[in-house]
């Protein structure tokens, strides 16, 4: 059995010429393509500093490592000449060889036709360098936007976001004029993930506040408007922790600092 530690990285570039060789033949077999992808190993650099690494092991399973972040897949060869694996949708590639370059590979997206290049060198323990269609996701070596959507949607993911908010606010009251009173806010709020352990992640999520109008009610009557200014920060930190099932325990502390460049908001 080939254990095949693969190298992969993504470029913004046309395909190889290897990519349109009119010689390419298909790899089929059930017991060639488990031979190809047991034990495999991919790496691909999604962006300068940050890499994925999928290993796909003989027993179906595989994970795929990006952002601190694992995904969990399965893996199985269909029918004669298809290796598909399964997260939250099934993808599946063929895979085919040039027998003028035994060193070359071609795996192609069999729903989106995306063809992915690999040039091997030396045998067991080979590496691969692999070209990707620019714009590529969900290959053998990276997180598909399905996993990554999931992942997002866990409240105990490691996956940092940066997230931006427009509120519009509109007011109703007793006093006079608040029925048109309202207020325009932008308020930024990263989730600052930090893994503790597997299971364990520790969270900090400021939150900036800037006000960009806002009605303000006079000791003397009416309403004036501020604006644009900064409003008290707010942040929580926390801890989190999943636990079988999937129940997700989370503590810590929230507070605000008093930031506000203008003391009526």
């Amino acid at each position: 059995m080939i254990k095949l530690q693969v190298t992969a990285l993504v470029l913004a570039c046309a395909l190889s010429p290897l990519a349109f060789a009119d010689n390419w033949q298909p790899i089929t077999g059930v017991d060639d393509l488990r031979d190809i992808i047991s034990g495999a190993v991919v790496e691909v650099e999604l962006k300068a500093g940050v890499t994925s690494i999928a290993t796909y092991s003989a027993d179906g399973t595989a994970e795929v490592k990006a952002w601190d972040e694992t995904f969990r897949r399965t893996w199985q060869i269909v029918g004669d000449d298809q290796v598909c694996y399964t997260d939250i949708e099934t993808k599946c590639f063929t895979l085919e060889r040039n027998p003028d370059d035994p060193g070359a590979l071609r795996a192609t997206d069999v729903e989106s036709g995306e063809v992915f290049m690999a040039q091997v060198s030396g045998s067991a323990g080979a590496e691969f360098i692999v070209e990707a269609p620019v714009g590529s996701e969900g290959a053998l070596g990276e997180p598909s936007a399905a996993e990554i959507a999931a992942a997002l949607s866990d409240p105990n993911t490691t996956m940092g976001t940066l997230n931006f908010n427009l509120d519009y606010i509109s007011y109703k009251g007793d006093i006079p004029g608040a029925g048109s009173a309202d207020a325009w806010r932008m308020l930024f709020q990263p989730v600052l993930p930090y893994s503790l352990s597997d299971t364990t992640n520790l969270f900090v999520r400021p939150a900036v506040p800037l006000i960009l109008s806002q009605d303000v009610p006079q000791a003397g009557g009416g309403f004036s408007s501020e604006g644009v200014d900064l409003g008290d920060i707010g942040f929580d930190a926390a801890v989190g922790k999943t636990l079988p099932g999937g129940i997700v325990e989370v503590g810590g502390v929230v507070g605000t600092l008093p930031t506000a460049t203008n003391d009526a908001l």
